[in-house]
């Protein structure tokens, strides 16, 4: 800690320190810096990344509350709950061949996705990609952080009662935003901070803690639905349902795959960037496949 803190003192300390604390440890003192740390290829020692690490991860992938709501929205658009599950295992497949292909040449080689990025772009076409794929991020990652802060609020409800429905609204309705849900936003993005320094080989552990709770919330909920239903699961009709037949059903069964498959896109991209961690091949194969096929057909 002291370490740390003496670092930090340090590179405040004049500009020239600044600058040279924003350097890669590897980074050359002077002219470009074409490898870094994190570039290079992951040493054995760091290689720690097994089939539950994998399997966990791809698990919590879905196991969010901005999945739950995916089966319903797709019945609402007139498929039947199976034509769901159908989808469902459909692009679980699809995402499982590309999880895999894409996980070949970071177990052999060790590097991460910017690495592969200029073997088919270049130095410099690489940071097109790598661009592109910070700006989905950004915005995935908001999304999330959009959907934490609103389940932070009902949590902050749960806990405070009637007090918290009393703090009043100071923000305009163009906002799209109350006061309170936006506290609750930042009260879950400070919280949600410090695990973006977490290294992959320190997260690891974290992901499987994640993958019992996730689990255990998700049938959790289920169990207050059926029991807020009376002890039933109900019906999967509901008054003035769209049934589609027939050739009316083919795109929308295409929408549906393409909605199963959309929430782990971003993340297959840069698959390299996890699965060189991993102790062989084999630890990042039928564990990713499993974890994604299995999430999937829950969640839906």
């Amino acid at each position: 800690m002291a370490t740390a803190v003496r670092k930090v003192k340090t590179a405040f300390s004049s500009k020239e320190e600044f600058k040279k604390a924003l350097l890669a440890p590897d980074a050359p003192p002077e002219g470009a810096a074409y490898f870094n740390e994190d570039l290079l290829p992951t040493p054995p020692e760091r290689r720690t990344w097994n089939a539950l690490h994998f399997f966990s991860y791809y698990l919590t992938q879905t196991f969010s509350s901005g999945s739950y709501n995916l089966g319903a929205t797709l019945v609402s658009t007139g498929l039947q709950w199976y034509h769901g599950m159908i989808a469902a295992a459909i692009g679980s497949i699809i995402l499982s061949a590309i999880v895999v292909l894409n996980s070949r040449g970071a177990t052999r080689y060790h590097v991460g996705f910017p690495v592969f990025a200029r073997a088919s772009a270049g130095v410099g076409g690489a940071k097109l990609f790598v661009v592109v794929r910070a700006s989905v991020a950004v915005i995935y990652f908001a999304t999330q952080t959009f959907y934490g802060g609103m389940i932070t609020a009902v949590c902050l409800r749960a806990v405070f009662g009637s007090a918290w429905d009393r703090i009043p609204n100071t923000l305009p309705a163009s906002a799209g935003i109350s006061s309170k849900n936006l506290l609750a936003f930042f009260v879950y993005w400070i919280v949600q901070l410090p695990v973006m320094f977490l290294h992959p080989t320190l997260l690891r552990h974290l992901l499987v803690v994640k993958a019992v709770y996730t689990t255990v919330a998700l049938f959790w909920v289920l169990g207050w639905a059926v029991h807020a239903n009376g002890g039933s699961i109900g019906s999967f009709s509901y008054d003035k349902q769209v049934r589609l037949e027939g050739a009316a059903l083919v795109w929308p069964m295409i929408q549906a795959i393409n909605s199963v498959m959309g929430a782990l896109c971003p993340i297959l991209i840069n698959q390299p960037d996890v699965a060189r961690y991993a102790t062989s091949f084999s630890q990042a194969t039928w564990s990713q496949s499993t974890g994604i096929l299995v999430s999937k057909l829950i969640v839906m």
